[in-house]
Formats: C-alpha cells, sequence, structure tokens
C-alpha cells in the first residue's frame, strides 16, 4: 500500500490549516492531504466547515470596512484585526 501517502486525522488537520493560512502547500503535501479527504469523510467536513468559517469572517470584516460599522462597538486598529486574522489562521487544532 501507499503508506507514505497515509495521514492521521490530525496531521490532515494541520495541513488543512496550513493551506488555508498560506494559500497552498508543497506538492507531496497536496497529494497527503487530496489522498486522505478522498477516504476520510469526517476531515472532509471539517475542511468545508473551515472554509465556511473562514469565509463568513471574511465577508464580515469586509462588510465593517466598506459600510464603517462599527463591530458592535468595538474598535481595533487595522494592524490588530490583521494580527488577529494571522493568529487565527495559525491556529493548530
Amino acid at each position: 500500500m501507499m503508506h507514505f501517502l497515509l495521514l492521521s486525522c490530525e496531521q490532515a488537520t494541520l495541513l488543512t490549516e496550513q493551506k488555508m493560512a498560506a494559500g497552498s502547500l508543497s506538492i507531496y503535501r497536496g497529494w497527503q492531504l487530496k489522498f486522505h479527504l478522498k477516504i476520510c469523510a469526517a476531515c472532509r467536513r471539517f475542511v468545508a466547515q473551515s472554509a465556511a468559517i473562514e469565509s463568513v469572517f471574511q465577508k464580515k470584516l469586509t462588510s465593517e470596512e466598506t459600510s464603517g460599522e462599527d463591530g458592535g462597538g468595538i474598535h481595533i486598529s487595522e494592524e490588530a484585526r490583521k494580527r488577529i486574522l494571522n493568529g487565527l489562521r495559525g491556529l493548530e487544532f
């Protein structure tokens, strides 16, 4: 069997988060993740849920920036907002 392609769900989760944060993975890591996702329904759900959360978060930030909403009374600098986004993208599960 192609044991070099096998990942645990924990490893697949980390690669998913890295891919979301960086935008891509190495060819080898990308193939490992694709192979794992083909055989693991739980990780496919995790990928879909993570993408949905990221999308909602990005839309919320964009709408607040363009509409002038104050985020419920919370005012943070653009630098702080970027640090928060980068921190969320770097979370390990």
